[in-house]
């Protein structure tokens, strides 16, 4: 079974997000939430809140992870691995 990398698909929504016209943003997050495990569910992160990357993290199979416009994903540097072209 092949994982996903969330690094992947994440420059991407990100790219789609920032395009989008007449989105409001709210800049000021109030809470922080570490994610140190694979997202195995259907997953909505919020704007409101900063997502710390606690670890390499991979959106399984058949699951969503939806990513609202204004939220704040942060990684440590040595974290970021692009996907090899095939």
């Amino acid at each position: 079974m092949h994982a996903k990398s969330i690094f992947a698909g994440l420059g991407i929504a990100l790219a789609v997000v920032a395009c989008e016209p007449n989105v409001p943003v709210d800049p000021t997050p109030t809470s922080n939430k570490v994610v140190s495990s694979n997202i195995s569910e259907n997953t909505t992160w919020y704007a409101d809140t900063v997502y710390q990357l606690g670890g390499r993290i991979t959106v399984e199979p058949g699951v969503t992870l939806t990513i609202e416009p204004g939220t704040i994903i942060k990684v440590r540097p040595a974290q970021v691995r692009m996907p090899r072209p095939y």
